[in-house]
């Protein structure tokens, strides 16, 4: 397999490779380093010192049974999580790491974590501290050498040196998910995959949507790429319809998604909406998947007064020319998550005759117009969709609002803004903040949870 590459002069991409959608955040926010390290690396780093010469062996044997990485119970629900990484004969500048939303620098942006060698070994970790109901992604990370390495999934640019990222080697959890790149055109495309792995702790809740079952009828997905006039671009659009209803239906349920590529890889959302709706939690339903356009600071998924009029004026024109879907506003959800949230809340407020429902995971509710050149902080400027709500009437609306603990108060602090706000209006509010970071494997859960609170029937 041929490494994949992040395009030079991409920054938006570089932002987006490891699913942190432009989020910035001060420590600390989530579970500090352990003091100690794990008890199973102790067991080995002792048989090392007595002259044990098979001990590292025997320990990747165990590890390739078993998986990565290392997992151990502590006390009051926390575990040490401990990643670990095979390595030998590395120059000091080619230390690896872990690349990841992991709370490292307190926050939802991916940092390098490096790793520490077990003397004596070629046994490379790094143990931390968590609560054991956290489910993370990350990739083991290495700065790029003189000829790529074949195996790495994609390079990017961390601390200005290019780094290359791996999927472990040793863990059977894996993802993917589509990113944008940059054609040779000129062009970008979303639809490029890369892997990763995540880690979950015992007491994770389970995946109960994410994985198809067999015996349960599938939907069907058609991808279209439609052009726009209004915005002078084009973007792929997928519709998702349930089974036996390649068109839809006049009774069926309507989403309209934001960020097509991720919550068709990295969320599994038809495969969740299968399995939803064979369970009977909710009711038959059309999907619309909305593409991506690359556009500085993500401008589309602001309160874009031109995407709001390419919403209503050439795309729900132009899929009830081809699919049945319900009318009722009650029926109907916008969804999305960071920037895809802010889209998501704002175009409920645009259209709340077209949608009563705004399912928002880790919204970037710290927007304000001039992010862009005073940095993502916040200020007395910050949280201009949040002062727009609050100025403003009641609408009939309904939200799902969730965020991650792990995410920092840039995140945290808005999203509780907002929530406090929808409900001195009145407004019906379902809020969670959920263990983990501005992560795509966390947001699984929580789509399908909020998919239940607000078309469940």
């Amino acid at each position: 397999m041929s490494a994949r590459r992040a395009p030079s002069g991409a920054p938006g991409f570089l932002l987006w490779a490891a699913s942190a959608l432009y989020v910035l955040c001060a420590p600390p926010c989530a579970a500090a380093e352990a003091s100690s390290r794990s008890p199973r690396l102790e067991a080995l780093a002792r048989s090392v010192q007595a002259g044990d010469a098979a001990a590292s062996s025997k320990f990747w044997l165990e590890l390739a049974r078993s998986g990565t990485p290392l997992v151990e119970p502590v006390a009051d629900g926390k575990m040490l999580l401990t990643f670990v990484v095979r390595a030998s004969g590395l120059p000091d500048e080619r230390t690896p790491g872990i690349y990841g939303a992991l709370g490292d620098t307190g926050g939802p942006m991916p940092a390098k974590a490096p790793l520490e060698r077990l003397e004596g070994t070629d046994v490379w970790f790094r143990t931390r501290e968590m609560s054991d109901r956290a489910r993370f992604s990350y990739h083991v990370i290495r700065p790029r050498g003189s000829v790529a390495d074949p195996q790495a999934v994609a390079e990017i640019t961390v601390e200005g040196a290019p780094h290359e990222l791996f999927v472990d080697p040793l863990n059977p959890r894996t993802w993917t998910n589509g990113w944008m790149r940059q054609l040779d055109t000129g062009e970008w495309t979303e639809d490029w995959p890369v892997r990763g792995s995540y880690a979950e702790g015992p007491s994770a809740l389970v995946d109960r949507y994410v994985s198809p079952r067999p015996g349960v009828n599938r939907g069907k997905v058609s991808t279209h790429d439609v052009a726009s006039e209004l915005l002078g671009n084009r973007r792929k659009i997928s519709v998702y319809t349930p089974p036996n209803h390649d068109r839809g239906c006049a009774d069926c349920d309507f989403l309209l998604i934001f960020d097509r590529a991720a919550y068709l890889s990295a969320v599994p959302t038809t495969v969740m909406l299968d399995n939803l709706q064979a369970d009977g939690a909710i009711g038959p339903l059309v999907a619309v998947f909305v593409g991506n356009s690359q556009s500085p600071g993500r401008v589309e998924l602001t309160p874009n007064p031109r995407f709001q009029r390419y919403l209503r004026e050439e795309l729900l024109p132009w899929l009830r020319e081809r699919y049945q879907f319900t009318s009722d506003p009650r029926r109907s959800v916008v969804a999305g998550s960071s920037f895809g949230g802010l889209a998501a809340t704002w175009t409920a407020k645009e259209h709340p005759d077209v949608f009563g429902n705004a399912l928002v995971q880790s919204g970037s509710y710290w927007w304000w117009p001039d992010w862009m050149s005073a940095g993502i902080r916040i200020t007395e400027d910050a949280g201009t969709v949040i002062r727009e709500f609050a100025g403003a009437e009641r609408l009939p609306l309904r939200f799902y609002l969730e965020v991650g603990t792990w995410e920092g108060d840039v995140m945290l602090e808005p999203n509780r803004r907002f929530r406090d706000v929808l409900r001195s209006k009145g407004y019906d509010v379902h809020y969670e903040e959920r263990i983990g970071g501005h992560d795509y494997v966390r947001w699984r859960d929580s789509l399908s949870d909020g998919l239940r609170q607000l078309l469940g029937r």
